[in-house]
């Protein structure tokens, strides 16, 4: 447990730290919410506009039109990336235009130490880029394989239905012959004299109608 005289000095020693003094020192601190901001895992911060980051991913998701709860969650990543991204382009421009006005500014600006922050926010840039790149790339490959697979599906359900039709049409066709078969039968002249053990009579009455009605088609 700290003494009373502990106490007392860490309040003293408290009442010294006031912050950067130095011109240099202020513009470092004043640097610590762009940082913060940049390197920062939210999204949205407070500054900017909710509504916009929606309607991005609003606009994203209708691009996209995921399906199922993966793509959905790579269309957000590609959009938080981007948002990231165009964040920290603005970090960079805001520096830039804070520190340059001429070729000169830029130069000696360059050859600063305190360039050296810039260089951070473009390796920022580039991770950022990198990041939404890859968060593309791997909703197009997802989207890629649900669709061919999507494709196999519609050509096995095609041929299966072809296979139907077919073993369809050829029940009908079957199903036809039989039904001309018997309908044949049916309607087929029975020849008396072929049937054994029955001779009709015959006499000459009897043979004038036999030849007039295979005349006539119906013998």
């Amino acid at each position: 447990m700290a003494s009373a005289a502990q106490i007392t000095a860490n309040r003293a020693n408290s009442q010294l730290c006031t912050g950067p003094r130095t011109d240099a020192g202020k513009d470092r601190s004043s640097q610590n919410a762009l940082n913060h901001g940049l390197f920062s895992r939210r999204v949205v911060l407070p500054h900017e506009s909710q509504e916009e980051y929606d309607a991005m991913l609003a606009e994203m998701t209708d691009h996209y039109q995921p399906v199922g709860p993966q793509e959905s969650n790579f269309v957000r990543e590609v959009v938080d990336n981007y948002w990231k991204l165009q964040r920290a382009r603005r970090v960079e421009q805001l520096m830039m235009e804070s520190r340059v006005t001429s070729d000169a500014d830029l130069v000696a600006w360059v050859l600063s130490d305190d360039y050296q922050a810039c260089e951070r926010v473009a390796r920022q840039i580039g991770r950022l880029q990198n990041a939404w790149y890859r968060s593309m790339s791997c909703l197009d490959k997802l989207q890629a394989a649900r669709k061919r697979e999507q494709l196999r599906a519609a050509r096995e359900t095609a041929a299966e239905a072809r296979k139907s039709a077919a073993e369809a049409r050829k029940a009908a066709a079957d199903s036809r012959r039989k039904s001309d078969e018997m309908i044949r039968e049916l309607l087929s002249p029975s020849d008396y004299r072929e049937e054994i053990g029955f001779v009709p009579p015959t006499s000459p009455v009897a043979e004038r109608l036999i030849a007039a009605g295979v005349r006539a088609g119906v013998l």
